[in-house]
């Protein structure tokens, strides 16, 4: 399966019960701590192939700013899509629009760690299993 294809159906599954049920403080904390161990491991990868440097670690701060940005712009689109069902009478819908961005963003961001993670698993020796 092509692995952007299988990225967004583990999206879209992890999401839409987040979404439905108020998983958001869980998703932010589990793209907190997927965020630090990516980093952390992949910092000990480096350094164990000897190819740690100061300016990739920096680097890798500031990719995780990006996302942490990406997220947080997600959770405004959010909240202003939340304003306008609420309070355009024109747009009524069956339901109570909440938040679906932000959760899709976390768990796609979750997603992306979690295969970093592994990749770092690899490279500092473990082996991965294939299907992984």
């Amino acid at each position: 399966m092509n692995t952007v294809l299988g990225k967004f159906t583990l999206t879209a599954l992890l999401a839409f019960p987040a979404s439905l049920f108020g998983w958001s403080g869980w998703l932010v904390v589990l793209v907190i701590l997927c965020a630090a161990a990516d980093w952390l491991t992949g910092s000990a990868a480096a350094a164990k192939q000897g190819e740690w440097s100061s300016a990739k670690a920096k680097a890798g701060i500031f990719g995780k700013l990006g996302m942490f940005l990406a997220i947080g712009a997600a959770a405004l689109f959010d909240m202003l899509l939340h304003l306008i069902t609420v309070n355009l009478p024109i747009l009524e819908l069956p339901f109570a629009y909440t938040t679906l961005l932000f959760p899709i963003v976390c768990v796609w961001y979750i997603c992306t760690e979690l295969g970093s993670l592994l990749e770092n698993a690899g490279a500092l020796g473990a082996p991965i299993p294939e299907f992984l």
